[in-house]
């Protein structure tokens, strides 16, 4: 008789902690669910925009290159912030950029809110013509900013370093590079990265062409 109750409560226990053990197994797998259909996810459009800039009469001066994030989760994404990494060189010069990009909004703020189902684009880079002065008309001169915290052009965007015999002897922080020049680096790097406050970071390599039109018109950007 004794050994039939025995029986009966290990029955009655192994079934409460078999409800009990199923009982938490769904409910982690529910709120996985529902943390996955709730949660922003950003994911990067794979071409860039581009915009053309005009000066007071009217001349196309400048061409601007955007990067779109688009959230496609169930809830806002905070606190994104973009960056920028870089490093290249050409003959015995080195280029690096490590930049906190803006976003284009409002006042290009650094950090923003991408709702669910909308996107925001990062200021990437922007090429400049610059025409030579005199009487004759010439060809113009072009050339790739990247923003730094000034914006546009600042002197802190890009730092160059240039070496002798492996060894580091001067370094600049010019406020732009020649199209040409930018197009010839042997870019190692060249990645955009947005981070968030409450989802994983996104990061994608860069691919600049320069197609046989030169010029700003020719240059392009994908992921």
């Amino acid at each position: 008789m004794a050994s039939s109750n025995i029986l009966v409560e290990q029955v009655i226990l192994s079934g409460l902690f078999g409800g009990l053990f199923g009982g938490l197994i769904f409910a982690l797998v529910r709120d996985f669910i529902w943390r996955k259909v709730t949660s922003p996810t950003l994911r990067f459009v794979k071409s860039a925009t581009t915009e053309f800039e005009t000066d007071s009469e009217g001349d196309i001066h400048a061409r601007v290159f955007r990067i779109p994030v688009e959230n496609t989760g169930g809830s806002a994404a905070t606190n994104c912030k973009p960056e920028l990494n870089m490093e290249g060189h050409l003959g015995n010069k080195n280029y690096v950029v490590n930049q906190q990009l803006t976003w284009a909004e409002g006042d290009n703020p650094q950090r923003i809110t991408i709702n669910t189902d909308e996107r925001a684009e990062v200021g990437l880079l922007r090429i400049i013509a610059e025409e030579s002065e005199g009487p004759i008309q010439t060809v113009p001169s072009f050339y790739v900013e990247i923003p730094g915290r000034d914006g546009w052009g600042s002197d802190d965007s890009v730092t160059v370093w240039e070496y002798e015999d492996d060894r580091a002897v001067s370094a600049s922080i010019p406020n732009r590079i020649e199209l040409d020049d930018f197009t010839q680096i042997e870019w190692e790097t060249a990645q955009l990265t947005v981070t968030a406050e409450n989802t994983s970071k996104i990061t994608e390599t860069l691919d600049f062409n320069l197609d046989t039109e030169r010029g700003m018109v020719g240059f392009s950007v994908e992921l």
